[in-house]
């Protein structure tokens, strides 16, 4: 994640680089204040570039998130940049460092025109869409009945998987009887997660299923970190943004080691007093790992935030103007996801056609529309067992 000083130069990059765009429009690539506005924009991005090797931007709905932050200080000029992206059908754009003024300036011509499939990749800048990607990339999961030898692989990276799934019991266990966390066995597990997505197999299937009531926090959690990493990586994140990502997701429902278990246990319907106290998950989770030592402060974010609303609402209560982090709204997509197919000590699992259709239904409300939609193309579930009730 990058440090707020360098998304605050950003921010100005976008700001410089988009009147160029429209200036370049008014009077054509050779007036003064076109190469003036662009020369702004690469010696800030230059700046940027110091300090690592590339800088991404992404266009989520209207969102143009710079690693895992929006900006949110462009006012109409973001609206303009999010919409000019669109109408050239560019939805990820990569700047390496040493790219050249003269890259600058031939790209912004070419945004200028709003034709899409006339600007095009460069050495150093790079352009796509945020999707499921091609034959050679490791974000493709087939749908596939795997064969016997697919079925081999599977069950070897099933094996880690519940392996690294006893590590997040020990771990959850750990914090809540000594008040602690301990980001290393939860930083090893993340990676191991995103190793096991090397192996190209459908997510859907790596999915654990609840065995025992008592087995359900930790096997909900680590299916939530599955299918966020899943997001994540279709969204074209990577690195230490991805494993932060992965971090966050893993200790969202950290807070619930703090109510009572007889409440979260509870066969039955919750009383409006037992709601209220399991609604406070979120605070004392984030406030938990505000306090550890070694823990992204994504993940304190992630907690606080995973059941607010994408267009207002939920808990705790912030404000309805609040639009809670990407980060949390991936998270908040699994999670529901995850807890309508999975047995719980108060509800049967859902058929997923159903799980579906809420997911649509809540489309634009509940969740972020965009994600829905790239979330249900990230998962080939008509050829998974693991989605026929089994969970």
């Amino acid at each position: 994640m990058i440090p707020s000083s360098s998304h605050n130069t950003v921010a100005a990059v976008l700001s410089h680089f988009m009147t160029a765009i429209s200036n370049v429009r008014l009077y054509g690539n050779n007036h003064p204040l076109v190469s003036e506005l662009l020369g702004k924009t690469h010696s800030l991005l230059s700046e940027v570039l110091e300090t690592t090797d590339e800088l991404t931007l992404f266009l989520v709905g209207d969102d143009i998130i710079v690693f895992d932050q929006p900006i949110r200080t462009l006012g109409q000029l973001g609206q303009k940049f999010s919409r000019v992206l669109r109408e050239n059908g560019i939805e990820r754009i990569t700047f390496a460092k040493g790219f050249t003024a003269a890259e600058l300036l031939t790209f912004a011509s070419g945004l200028a025109r709003n034709d899409p499939g006339t600007v095009r990749p460069y050495q150093k800048i790079k352009i796509g869409r945020v999707e499921i990607r091609g034959e050679n990339d490791d974000v493709r999961y087939p749908p596939v009945e795997p064969a016997e030898a697919a079925n081999e692989t599977l069950n070897s990276v099933l094996a880690l998987r519940d392996s690294e799934l006893e590590k997040v019991r020990e771990v959850y266990t750990l914090m809540k009887h000594h008040a602690r966390a301990d980001a290393r066995p939860i930083a090893g597990t993340v990676m191991g997660f995103i190793d096991l997505f090397k192996r190209n197999i459908n997510p859907i299937n790596l999915l654990a299923s609840v065995k025992h009531a008592d087995e359900y926090t930790f096997t909900h959690v680590v299916n939530v970190a599955l299918l966020t990493i899943v997001q994540a990586k279709g969204l074209g994140f990577s690195g230490s943004v991805l494993h932060q990502i992965g971090v966050a997701s893993l200790l969202h429902d950290i807070g619930k080691l703090f109510i009572p278990e007889e409440i979260i246990g509870k066969p039955g319907k919750l009383s409006p007093a037992e709601r209220t106290i399991i609604e406070t998950h979120t605070l004392k989770g984030a406030r938990f790992l505000l306090e550890s030592k070694g823990i992204p402060k994504i993940a304190a974010i992630a907690a606080v935030e995973h059941h607010l609303k994408f267009s207002g609402g939920g808990y705790p209560h912030i404000g309805s103007n609040w639009r809670p982090h990407l980060v949390a709204q991936m998270i908040a997509i699994s999670d529901v996801f995850d807890a309508m197919r999975s047995r719980r000590v108060y509800s049967e699992p859902k058929p997923i056609k159903t799980v579906l259709e809420i997911l649509v239904k809540e489309s634009g409300t509940t969740f972020n529309p965009v994600l829905v939609s790239r979330f249900l193309s990230l998962l080939p579930v008509r050829s998974s067992k693991a989605m026929e009730g089994e969970a």
